[in-house]
């Protein structure tokens, strides 16, 4: 049986984020710094027309996804 997934909007970042950006960090990417630096900052929060920043959920995990 296949884990059910779901895409939702993000409004705030989740509680684990810092977990994910400290690993992505050590692992050399800096994706998750840049996000969680212009989320705190406010300079971006995908407000503007046409974006949205939205997170898959399957199960207890999640990832990032910007359309």
């Amino acid at each position: 049986m296949k884990p059910s997934v779901e895409i939702k909007t993000v409004l705030d970042l989740p509680a684990g984020i810092e977990a994910l950006r400290i690993e992505a960090y050590s692992a050399g990417f800096r994706f998750m710094e840049k996000l969680t630096t212009e989320w705190e900052t406010q300079t971006n929060r995908f407000h503007k027309p046409g974006e949205l920043l939205a997170a898959h959920f399957r199960m207890d995990s999640w990832s990032l996804s910007e359309d």
